[in-house]
């Protein structure tokens, strides 16, 4: 009996848990999803100017941003499963909790604001996702962040990434973003690109602004996995992305290190070839720019290389270069860190100085002028000749003077390196010889100790068994 009942308590128990996660599952799919688009800004500007969102080109931003927001509708109304709403349809002023409240009320699953940027410096560049900081919100406007991006990217724009931005109070910096989290919607800004720098190229007619309204609708569609006239019978996110535990903090600083090496200068032709090093821990490296008078002006931004540590960098500095070269690289939350100041002329002091010793000749290739020896022959003639004896059975060899010292010099120019290597060898084989007669000791001693330790063992063993039989056989007796 008590096997059959937790039998069926098992079953119970997995029956409940299936049952949870089929209700789980009806919680994060659904049959339709509405989607509500937010064109930023709008308003006269009268009473604020932010009304008008940012003016270039004699373009208002709350113009663009309607423009993309009803091409996004328009394409996004061909896939089924969707309801699609616009928070405005027209020039007209509201304030960020009516946006949010407009959603709420049509039952917003995402609210999306679109917007165009623009920075102090009119040098930044690309596309970027702002979304919550917290939880499922996060989770949410990251999956669809990727998407976005991946559309935004492959048009041409730079990728500025998804980030997140924190007021002092610790909340939700963005007030579309607050208000829309308030409401219990995950809300995201998509920043299509600038306004004020190259970025202009992708949104300088209606045609582009369009273009950039139907890559918001892909992005949509391909988040939900959604085609067009294609029911499904259930929508859920295709991008899924782990709820964190803790807010996602943006990154409040530069990058953590930069170095700029110069490889070499040509001072003929002024060419010289850099190398720049740079380290980001908490975000990811996204522009650097070089200034050629320590720092006062600056040279472009250029796009850092993906996943790269080091950029190789080949400029024209001008024919005897003389001023100091320094470096800045940004990360993609608009951080920067400036990097070493470069002296090239160190760079020329140190090469000249190479050019001087190479030009300098080699003690070795010094000629010394020789004395001419006089010849031999002169001289054996000069020596005096003595006779045999005739009372010697062998004659006496008389040793050249001259082959002699000849000898005597060899001998002392020979040098004793063999000698000192020999020795040297010797050293090297005692050494070893010994090392290997106390490895052999060492061995032998471990091995006798094991030994040992066996034999005691076996014979604590057999008193154990002793001791066990004799207990076993008293036991028996009482």
């Amino acid at each position: 009996m008590g096997k059959k009942r937790l039998l069926k308590r098992y079953f119970a128990a997995l029956f409940f848990c299936f049952a949870l996660f089929l209700m789980d599952n009806q919680t994060e799919a659904k049959q339709n999803i509405t989607v509500v688009i937010d064109p930023g800004h709008g308003g006269s500007g009268v009473d604020d100017e932010a009304e008008l969102g940012a003016i270039y080109h004699n373009k208002y931003e709350k113009e663009m941003t309607l423009e993309i927001a009803k091409a996004m509708k328009e394409e996004l109304e061909q896939y089924s499963n969707l309801t699609v709403v616009l928070t405005r349809e027209e020039d007209k002023r509201l304030s960020l909790e009516e946006r949010a409240q407009i959603a709420a009320q049509a039952g917003g699953d995402i609210l999306i604001s679109l917007h165009l940027n623009a920075s102090l410096g009119h040098e930044m560049y690309g596309a970027e996702i702002w979304t919550s900081a917290f939880g499922e919100y996060y989770a949410t406007g990251r999956g669809l962040g990727e998407t976005f991006l991946k559309e935004l990217t492959q048009l041409g724009l730079a990728d500025r990434s998804i980030k997140t931005k924190l007021s002092r109070e610790g909340n939700d910096y963005y007030g579309i973003i607050r208000h829309g989290v308030s409401f219990g919607i995950p809300t995201i800004i998509v920043e299509h690109g600038h306004m004020d720098s190259g970025d202009w190229e992708y949104m300088d007619s209606q045609e582009k602004l369009r273009e950039l309204g139907k890559r918001d609708a892909n992005a949509v569609a391909q988040y939900y996995g959604l085609k067009k006239n294609v029911y499904k019978a259930k929508v859920e996110p295709t991008v899924i992305v782990e709820t964190p535990i803790e807010p996602v903090l943006p990154d409040t600083t530069g990058p953590d290190k930069v170095e700029l090496t110069l490889l070499d200068y040509d001072r003929t032709t002024g060419i010289a070839h850099l190398e720049l090093l740079a380290v980001e821990e908490e975000s990811k490296l996204m522009y650097y720019a070089i200034s050629i008078d320590s720092g006062k002006e600056w040279g472009e931004l250029t796009l850092w290389p993906e996943g790269e540590g080091t950029v190789s960098i080949e400029m024209n500095l001008g024919k005897d270069f003389d001023k100091e070269v320094v470096a800045k690289v940004y990360n993609n939350y608009e951080g920067n860190t400036e990097s070493n100041q470069l002296k090239v002329s160190a760079y020329l002091e140190e090469e000249v100085k190479e050019e001087e010793k190479a030009a300098e000749p080699d003690s070795e290739d010094i000629i010394f002028p020789v004395e001419e020896e006089e010849p031999v022959e002169m001289m054996e003639e000069s020596l005096p000749f003595e006779e045999p004896s005739v009372f010697e059975e062998y004659p006496i060899v008389k040793e050249n003077p001259i082959e002699e010292k000849k000898t005597i010099e060899t001998k002392a120019e020979i040098p004793q390196e063999s000698t000192s290597r020999e020795e040297l060898y010797l050293l090297l084989g005692a050494v070893t010889a010994g090392i290997l007669v106390t490895s052999i000791l060492i061995v032998v001693l471990l091995w006798s100790r094991t030994i040992t330790k066996r034999k005691k063992r076996e014979r604590q063993r057999r008193i154990r068994m002793g001791m066990d039989t004799f207990e076993y056989k008293m036991g028996r007796r009482t």
